[in-house]
């Protein structure tokens, strides 16, 4: 029962390497900017993100498999 359980780990360390991948090539193409801008009225500093890639369809999938994968190896123990 225990090779179950790590045969399982092991499969969502390897999804959690394909995760990190994409979130690396995703923040790496700059889906954001960040806007600066002190309020005058507020007396505040404001820091807006504007997004102009939305997260990749990958990156979630990849995180879905991953928690699954975690899940399965914790009904295994």
């Amino acid at each position: 029962m225990t090779s179950l359980h790590r045969a399982s780990l092991g499969r969502a360390r390897d999804q959690l390497r394909l995760l990190t991948d994409a979130e690396g090539d995703y923040l790496a193409s700059q889906p954001f900017r960040l806007v600066h801008a002190f309020d005058m009225r507020g007396g505040r500093y404001l820091v807006r993100a504007h997004v102009a890639q939305s997260v990749p369809h990958a990156i979630v999938q990849h995180a879905d498999d991953v928690v699954r994968r975690l899940r399965a190896s914790l009904d295994e123990l």
